[in-house]
């Protein structure tokens, strides 16, 4: 393995391209070391600094025209998390200032503890990106919604030594008929 710089994604108000240490793995996956970039930018002191990715994250990179013309390699894809601290609300802050999450009950489940943690900071008078808000308000409606279709009551008596569970949804089949069409659909 050899050290080399690759440039990583920072928001910061702005798009900025950090130039970072790395290992080179092979012909373009590289390992994101710890440097002074890092270092310089701690979460909690400049939130608003989001990288892309992180040390210890294993990355492929693409080449890239930057805006004065010059040609670099851009990390571009993780193929690794790394194990950095907070790693995973770093991600969810950057993916979701950028547009680049999917919208959806899973991704809301993934990023639960996340979700509450940006809501509890908010009201604390932390500052976010806008674009950030507003894609934790539409996962918290999905969380919301799905809560509010599914209701679950364990039936104890059941005689079996395990508990059932009945789901209440807010349609319910008119007979059998509807009932197979649903489950084909």
């Amino acid at each position: 393995m050899s050290a080399e710089k690759i440039y990583v994604q920072l928001l910061d108000g702005s798009t900025a391209w950090v130039p970072t240490k790395v290992d080179k793995l092979d012909l373009n996956r590289f390992k994101i070391l710890e440097d002074g970039e890092y270092i310089d930018f701690p979460l909690k002191e400049w939130p608003l600094h989001l990288f892309e990715f992180w040390p210890g994250d294993i990355v492929e990179t693409e080449p890239h025209k930057f805006s004065d013309g010059q040609i670099g390699q851009v990390a571009s894809k993780l193929i690794e998390p790394g194990l950095w601290p907070e790693r995973k609300f770093a991600e969810f802050k950057f993916k979701a200032t950028m547009g680049q999450l999917n919208l959806n009950q899973v991704t809301a489940d993934k990023f639960k503890d996340e979700i509450n943690r940006i809501k509890t900071d908010n009201l604390k008078g932390k500052f976010f990106y806008p674009a950030l808000l507003e894609t934790v308000k539409k996962l918290d409606e999905l969380n919301e919604k799905n809560k509010s279709l599914h209701t679950t009551k364990p039936i104890n008596n059941t005689g079996f030594g395990f508990n059932l569970k009945v789901c209440v949804f807010l349609r319910r089949p008119q007979n059998l008929m509807d009932f197979a069409l649903d489950k084909k659909k």
